[in-house]
């Protein structure tokens, strides 16, 4: 009998360090420096899972280190950040005060299986540097970490510029209807469309095959929007006002 049971909790160990294998992110760090006025940061972590099942996970706001000064004379401006993970969007408000969520990881890695901590420096230069502890929820023994490093600095090389560096254009802007990006090079691009709030309210994969794509923004209400495009494994973000 004690044999039994010793070989009952041998298998269940083993079943579940290949499980921990088998889940993960397909990058544990990101750093990433911008210029503080103008711009926010925002770079996602797929995650990737390889057990065959959905898992119940967790993710743990492990450290936050921030490095940055307001503007003195009684402005209280600090950084602001919002976190998204596969089931979940907490803004502002409610992700600068949360310590940690709960989510489903499927079996089947779709396009919002993301880990993503945007960050508006609102004007301030300075950094911050988070460390996110993730586990499948009653093994946290199979821990793995993700890690966002941001620095704002005015003397940053400017995305935008680096945007127009790769020929692709965006316009018109401001636009009452639509904005139309331009792609002649038939870079594979990816692209999300986010309120000031950092919530994405759309998001497509351009293929290679493709060099204009046309965005509508009849059914939105006037204000501003960032459109976030990763190409080249870089990040950029455009300012769209619709009028």
């Amino acid at each position: 009998m004690r044999k039994c049971i010793l070989l009952f909790f041998t298998v269940c160990l083993s079943i579940s360090i290949v499980k921990t294998q088998d889940i993960g992110l397909e990058q544990d760090t990101v750093s990433m420096t911008k210029p503080a006025t103008g711009f926010t940061f925002y770079f996602p972590i797929n995650f990737y899972n390889n057990s065959g099942q959905d898992l119940q996970m967790r993710w743990v706001k492990e450290e936050v280190i921030e490095n940055y000064q307001s503007s003195g004379h009684g402005n209280t401006t600090t950084w602001d950040y919002s976190i998204q993970d596969p089931e979940n969007f907490y803004p502002i408000a409610e992700a600068m005060v949360l310590d940690s969520s709960d989510f489903l990881l499927k079996s089947e890695i779709g396009p919002t299986d993301k880990f993503i901590v945007q960050v508006y420096p609102n004007d301030l230069e300075g950094d911050v540097f988070f460390k996110f502890r993730i586990f499948e929820i009653g093994n946290p023994e199979g821990s793995f970490y993700a890690h966002f490093d941001y620095t704002a600095d005015n003397d940053a090389t400017n995305p935008l510029l680096e945007l127009s560096e790769l020929d692709i254009k965006i316009y018109p802007n401001p636009t009452s209807d639509f904005f139309q990006i331009d792609n002649p090079e038939k870079k594979p691009i990816q692209y999300f469309l986010m309120g000031k709030d950092g919530r994405k309210i759309h998001n497509y994969t351009q293929s290679s095959h493709s060099e204009k794509e046309f965005i509508h923004l009849a059914d939105l209400p006037k204000g501003i929007y960032f459109l976030q495009i990763m190409v080249d494994q870089h990040v950029y973000l455009k300012k769209i006002q619709k009028k």
